[in-house]
């Protein structure tokens, strides 16, 4: 949709008398309906339909219509002062309504509760940076000269980009702090002192099970954890870390997997689980409870804390056939991985 809006905003600017670029166009309208048709994976064009209204972050992530995803734009939104100075100046029509149609459709979208125009704000961004670049580089903020002259005492003449050049600080240095105290609790351990932690290719665990489960299983693990498994083992996997609109039911899956790692879960609780969705694999990843100190979206690491009778549990419903300091892999009993008749 990205490329379709670019190419209609050129075809509007540069003239749509002209029959070749009315042409290209067309050609690019059917070539990318032909590809859509035949994607051999799944019907294409369904997913697109139901993509407009499922909750694709549910129940992990926030939508990127609420206002705190919106601010961490971050320094692009320096590109809100430029737009309208190229619309004076009418001059750079390609941004101005490149980003007036982008935030249109993200508008209308949110009033209209169709999730898929959310990624709209990708595109609006996109926008955003060129309208920054495209008036930075008629100033001639960044040439070596400009910046030299800066760095002197400013005056009159150039107090405007000192100016700028301090917006510029500002909005980059808001940024990396927000990201930074969020992404802190990756890297750094605060118990029982602060210290960096050692680097490890989150990989490497992975590659271990790879022996363990194929193609014909299904893993369940933490929807976080089970992210990477189909993609290295070609596994399934019971849940998914956000919604897919071929997946209408992840919701309950979610549900239920978060029944099978609550502390006060009975074993008949769990077996039923283990049945209900041919459970051969179950993956329990002690990393998780190691970011304690990271605020994560509705309690993901204490929704899946594992605990003592969990483990019991698992021992009695199936064994122990991998497992290092960070992950333990159990095999369920044959029988729960068959279709209750």
């Amino acid at each position: 949709t990205f490329f379709l809006l670019c190419a209609f905003v050129l075809l509007f600017i540069e003239g749509s008398n002209r029959f070749k670029n009315i042409m290209l166009y067309v050609l690019s309208l059917i070539v990318i309906t032909g590809l859509s048709l035949v994607w051999p994976y799944h019907s294409f064009i369904e997913s697109v339909i139901k993509s407009t209204t499922t909750d694709w972050y549910f129940p992990f992530r926030n939508y990127l219509y609420q206002f705190h995803n919106i601010y961490r734009v971050g320094p692009a939104l320096l590109g809100l002062l430029f737009i309208p100075l190229s619309l004076i100046r009418k001059k750079d029509y390609f941004i101005v309504l490149g980003c007036g149609l982008c935030a249109c459709v993200y508008v209308i979208s949110n009033i209209a509760d169709i999730r898929l125009g959310e990624r709209y704000i990708f595109f609006i961004i996109f926008f955003l940076h060129l309208s920054i670049a495209a008036h930075f580089a008629q100033i001639k903020l960044f040439t070596l000269p400009a910046v030299g002259r800066a760095a002197t005492w400013f005056t009159k003449h150039n107090a405007y980009k000192i100016l700028l050049w301090g917006i510029v600080f500002v909005c980059v240095t808001h940024q990396f702090a927000i990201l930074g105290f969020e992404q802190a609790g990756f890297t750094l351990n605060f118990r029982p002192w602060p210290a960096v932690q050692k680097y490890k290719d989150p990989l490497d665990d992975y590659d271990a099970i790879i022996g363990w489960v194929s193609g014909d299983n299904i893993v369940m693990s933490d929807p976080l954890t089970s992210w990477l498994i189909p993609a290295l083992t070609g596994a399934k996997i019971t849940s998914l870390y956000h919604n897919n609109p071929m997946v209408p039911d992840n919701a309950m899956r979610v549900k239920d997997v978060k029944l099978f790692y609550n502390s006060t879960a009975s074993i008949k609780n769990r077996e039923r689980i283990l049945r209900k969705y041919k459970v051969s694999h179950v993956l329990l990843n002690y990393d998780r409870m190691k970011n304690n100190n990271v605020n994560r979206v509705n309690n993901y690491y204490q929704d899946y804390a594992i605990n003592g009778n969990l483990i019991s549990d698992m021992e009695k419903l199936g064994k122990i056939v991998w497992q290092n300091d960070t992950m333990i892999l159990f095999e369920t009993k044959e029988i729960l991985q068959k279709e209750i008749i």
